[in-house]
C-alpha cells in the first residue's frame, strides 16, 4: 500500500499530512499518481486511522502484496520517526 503520491504537481506523503488537509483533499475525490508504479490511485484511511493511497482498478499486480494493520502501522511510525529527525 503506497504512502507517497503526486497530485497537482505536488508530492504527497500520506502519514505526514494533517488530518484537516487529508480530509479536504479526500473530499475532492482526486485521482492521484502513485510513485511506486506510476498508476492512478485514490486516498483511503484504514480502520485504525492510517492514511494511505490505494491503487486504482487500472493497476494489475503480478505478485500478491502484503496487507494488514500491523504493516500499515509499522510503515506509518517509520515515516513519522524519520520526519521528526529531519526537522
Amino acid at each position: 500500500m503506497p504512502l507517497r503520491a503526486f497530485f497537482a504537481g505536488r508530492e504527497l506523503l500520506a502519514p505526514l499530512m494533517s488530518d484537516e488537509e487529508w480530509l479536504n483533499l479526500k473530499a475532492q475525490r482526486p485521482k492521484v499518481r502513485l510513485c511506486c508504479c506510476d498508476s492512478t490511485g485514490y486516498l483511503r484511511t484504514s480502520k485504525l486511522g492510517t492514511k494511505h493511497f490505494v491503487h486504482g482498478k487500472d493497476r494489475i499486480f503480478d505478485t500478491p502484496r502484503p496487507k494488514g494493520a500491523r504493516i500499515l502501522g509499522s510503515i506509518s511510525r517509520t515515516y513519522l520517526y524519520f520526519a521528526a529527525i529531519k526537522e
